[in-house]
């Protein structure tokens, strides 16, 4: 753990969010590596988290060591994922209409791609896919749909100069301890006019707000969390001009959404097994707008 300076504008003054839940036994590898998983069930665990006090970022502080979280990643195993496969593509296929608003089809990367669903729909569409992911299990499954993978780190990662048409980041940006230096790689290999698209929790939505402490998007692996305004300013630091954003809806199956409910109460535990005792019942899409996501769509100028 170390004390940083705020990762978007690098002033030291912050405030205090939320105190640090973590203990010594969390700090165990093996336990690391399952709060990094998409699908994780302790909704409760995560740093301290502060708020910086000259551009409002909220991030956590101090921060874990970069390296030794991406060893987690790295070892990431996550079947339940590949569960919910039809509904996670629901939701990235509206991702990708409106990406093929702003950008010509060519060249194609997704940081973070993991299993790689989204470029597999990309890649049916016309696109020329590239991904890069740190979960070996995951990118496995991403090359045996067809995508290019070039590595398991994008700082470290060789990529061509003005190569890219377009760059996606799909619940990825708040799991980056960096932002400034992932936005320097993705500008100096996108070209000129190529579109950068995000999505990403909202931190300062009225949900986010409402819940205080329990928002469950305060979880280990989400160092940073953005609002409109910050990322907003994430990307013109980089030299992209925002042309859209807006909330998005996410999509899953009924017996994945109560799965998630932590409540310890013999009353729902009893409603819960019967509704998923129906298959029609459990697999019935539930869509999830809480207007505290949002994609931000920029232009290399």
């Amino acid at each position: 753990m170390q004390e940083i300076l705020c990762p978007l504008c690098g002033k030291q003054n912050y405030r205090v969010l939320y105190t640090s839940t973590l203990t010594n036994e969390d700090f165990n590898l093996e336990v690391l590596r399952n709060h990094l998983k998409n699908t994780l069930d302790d909704y409760t665990k995560h740093g301290q988290i502060v708020r910086c006090d000259t551009c409002g970022l909220v991030y956590t502080n101090p921060m874990e060591d970069l390296s030794t979280i991406l060893k987690g990643y790295e070892e990431v195993v996550d079947e339940e994922y590949l569960q919910t496969e039809h509904y996670r593509k629901l939701l990235l296929k509206s991702h990708l209409k409106k990406l093929n608003i702003f950008a010509k089809k060519g060249t194609l990367l997704d940081v973070g791609c993991f299993a790689g669903f989204f470029l597999e729909i990309a890649k049916e569409q016309g696109w020329k896919v590239y991904g890069i992911e740190p979960s070996q299990w995951a990118g496995k499954i991403a090359v045996k749909k067809g995508v290019t993978m070039l590595g398991h780190e994008i700082e470290k990662a060789k990529l061509k100069n003005n190569f890219f048409d377009a760059i996606t980041l799909f619940d990825v940006i708040e799991h980056l301890g960096k932002p400034h230096k992932v936005m320097t790689v993705l500008e100096k290999t996108m070209k000129k006019n190529g579109i950068l698209l995000m999505a990403t929790p909202n931190i300062d939505s009225l949900f986010a707000k409402i819940l205080g402490k329990r928002y469950p998007f305060l979880i280990r692996m989400h160092l940073i969390l953005y609002s409109p305004k910050t990322l907003k300013m994430l990307f013109e630091q980089h030299g992209f001009e925002v042309i859209d954003t807006g909330n998005y809806i996410r999509i899953f199956p009924l017996y994945y959404v109560l799965g998630k409910i932590q409540l310890k109460n013999k009353f729902f535990t009893w409603i819960k097994a019967t509704l998923l005792s129906y298959p029609r019942i459990a697999n019935f899409s539930v869509h999830l707008n809480f207007g505290d996501t949002f994609y931000m769509i920029g232009k290399k100028l």
